[in-house]
């Protein structure tokens, strides 16, 4: 009768120790899939800040764009202008044409 009482302490002490195992693996589970949930919010979050950072980015290089464009158009113009003086100044000063200054007199 002992020896039985034995046997069943036993199994009783084994079945508490996998039911205490089965329930700690249970809450680490849901240990774990609460850190997960939380990552995956923070994750998002980064995505977010990501997002807007590229916008931003995105807004900086069309504002520089459209400065370097309004430039070249800047810089066009005074290339023509001076292409415009050189023949002028060519002109006025070559020898054919200051005798032709000189036959229109």
């Amino acid at each position: 009768m002992q020896e039985l009482d034995r046997k069943i302490d036993d199994q009783r002490a084994a079945l508490k120790a996998d039911l205490i195992f089965e329930i700690a693996t249970k809450a680490d589970i849901a240990n774990l899939r609460t850190e997960i949930a939380d990552l995956r919010t923070e994750v998002k979050g980064d995505f977010v800040n990501v997002r807007s950072e590229i916008a931003n980015l995105r807004t900086e290089i069309k504002t520089d764009i459209t400065r370097l464009d309004g430039e070249l158009k800047s810089i066009r113009l005074w290339m023509k202008l001076l292409v415009a003086i050189g023949i002028l100044g060519i002109s006025f000063f070559s020898p054919a044409t200051v005798k032709l200054l000189e036959m229109l007199k």
